[in-house]
């Protein structure tokens, strides 16, 4: 969404005597590590007040966040962009508790798969509609628009009895405190954690920070640079619904698949490094092809984050595995631009080979009881 919303940042920027690219990388850079730590406190707020009530609270002040979104100051967008980022992780922290209630464990794989597709075709419709939306409307009527959704839908969810809305805050945000620390005493979550960073963190990083930047060096177009990117979601989102569905119905089990992952990880970082090495825009399609197999395999990792514990923690359960993953995701973003293209391939193709084992050894099956 920053990437689209350039011009109109740029014009903020300009009229509030800013360095446009600075405010652009701020705009980025507050909505993402916004977004990672809120994890540690809305993931036990989601799991101590339930989803009906959570949800509620932080949809109205994501409202709010987009309405000042919509205001031509620079720091107004900026603390805008903030509330909306800290907000935002309820969505998908609501979703894997009101699941977990609602679905037995056999149907998690395939619910995780729908709800990032969903998610992927979110991501899809914030590019080149949006971009329509913009120059048809403006940004101040754009946001406006996605306030009054996001408050549509907070309303909606208030109205709506998610059957874990029980009891009182204190009594329940203690029993999830007390979750959360048995949770962190057992390796099954480091290990769902370091799945997380050498697949979903490496392969996002390389869509949001230097893959466009690779391509570039074997001589792509930025046109066809956006669409060999777009082949990730593409791949990613019929692999994840087939494999979800492998997981819960035929094969029941959810660790080989986190395994396989990390296999096509490696996979795809020493095809890319191969790639860039002999400058072959062959190797990179493949290579990026199996970028979109290794998300879409490494699709059963929430279901398998969450499956060990009770669900009364779900929501704190995956925010854990959310705080390692998107620190990867940071921490790979941060790098990238200083060590370069080479180095970057060779530093995700080497913590990935570190990470294989210790999945291996860490996480354990959390479906199959026989």
């Amino acid at each position: 969404m920053s990437g689209i919303l350039k011009p109109e940042i740029t014009a903020i920027a300009i009229k509030n005597g800013w360095d446009p690219v600075k405010l652009l990388s701020i705009f980025s850079g507050t909505y993402f590590y916004t977004y990672a730590l809120a994890q540690l406190i809305v993931g036990p707020i989601v799991d101590s007040l339930g989803v009906r009530r959570a949800s509620f609270i932080f949809l109205l002040v994501m409202t709010f966040g987009t309405l000042m979104m919509s205001v031509d100051d620079a720091w107004v967008l900026v603390i805008g962009r903030l509330l909306v980022g800290f907000a935002a992780s309820v969505a998908y922290l609501s979703f894997h508790r009101a699941s977990s209630y609602y679905y037995p464990k056999e149907s998690q794989g395939l619910l995780t798969a729908v709800a990032i597709v969903v998610g992927n075709a979110g991501s899809l419709a914030s590019t080149y509609p949006l971009r329509l939306m913009l120059l048809k409307v403006g940004m101040k009527s754009t946001m406006i628009f996605f306030a009054a959704i996001t408050l549509l839908i907070a309303i909606m969810l208030f109205r709506t009895d998610t059957r874990d809305s029980r009891g009182a805050f204190k009594t329940n945000l203690k029993t999830t405190m007390n979750g959360i620390k048995h949770v962190l005493r057992d390796t099954h979550i480091y290990g769902i954690g370091v799945s997380g960073i050498i697949t979903y963190a490496m392969v996002v990083s390389f869509q949001s920070s230097w893959g466009q930047m690779f391509y570039e060096t074997l001589g792509l177009s930025a046109d066809e640079t956006s669409k060999r990117l777009l082949l990730i979601p593409l791949v990613l989102m019929p692999t994840s619904i087939i494999v979800g569905y492998i997981s819960d119905d035929i094969l029941r089990i959810r660790k080989p698949f986190l395994l396989v992952a990390g296999c096509l990880s490696i996979s795809s970082w020493i095809l890319l490094l191969l790639a860039y090495m002999k400058s072959s825009s062959i190797l990179a399609l493949v290579g990026t092809i199996f970028l979109g197999l290794t998300v879409g395999f490494h699709i059963v990792q929430p279901a398998a984050a969450k499956e060990l514990y009770p669900p009364e923690i779900s929501a704190s359960t995956i925010a854990l595995m959310n705080v390692m993953t998107f620190s990867g995701i940071s921490v790979f973003n941060t790098i990238s631009p200083v060590i370069g293209i080479r180095s970057t391939l060779l530093l995700m193709l080497g913590v990935s080979l570190i990470g294989f084992p210790l999945i291996k050894l860490w996480v354990k099956e959390t479906l199959r009881t026989s």
